[in-house]
């Protein structure tokens, strides 16, 4: 009796633990949230004290400082956007000097290292990062190394050349 009753006492000990834990991450979201509720309220007092910079209001000198500091900032920003958008205009208008490809390439671009993959390819065959089902269109893709395509040892599934992961369950290709 004393086994079962040990066993009792045991699981017992367990499920407050498990209540505790609980407990506890209820308290951590709680505390996030407040967190996340006083840094809204740092941003409405910088935004007040902006502002009233805005409108040439007299204010401390240190926040004074801070705004004038936040105005070279946002020049500066102000500069590499128009060097972004100059970028952007040049490209567009090369684009526009170059015929357009006839063939254009449809696949899902892996975000984690943008490898084209074919569609319906639920892995990447570059790095195994779980892929969206949204499809993209892009240029042909041109592969650095060629392997023969190979059947995945886990699923079954026939891959193309050069897969390193399985594009139906992620697994690791034996190439």
């Amino acid at each position: 009796m004393a086994f079962f009753d040990r066993l009792s006492k045991a699981a017992k000990s367990v499920a407050a633990k498990g209540a505790d834990t609980l407990e506890v991450t209820r308290l951590n979201g709680k505390i996030a949230n407040e967190k996340a509720a006083m840094e809204a309220v740092k941003t409405r007092i910088g935004d007040f004290y902006w502002r009233l910079f805005e409108d040439g209001e007299e204010m401390d000198e240190e926040v004074n400082e801070m705004c004038l500091e936040m105005k070279d900032i946002q020049e500066s920003i102000d500069m590499l956007q128009g060097e972004i958008e100059t970028i952007l205009q040049r490209n567009k208008k090369e684009e526009e000097d170059e015929p357009a490809e006839a063939v254009v390439v449809a696949g899902i671009k892996c975000p984690n290292c943008g490898t084209l993959n074919d569609m319906g390819t639920k892995f990447c065959k570059e790095c195994g990062t779980r892929l969206e089902v949204q499809p993209i269109a892009q240029q042909p893709e041109v592969t650095q190394e060629t392997h023969a395509a190979g059947h995945c040892h886990n699923c079954g599934a026939d891959n193309p050349p050069g897969s390193k992961f399985c594009k139906e369950c992620g697994a690791k290709m034996n190439n």
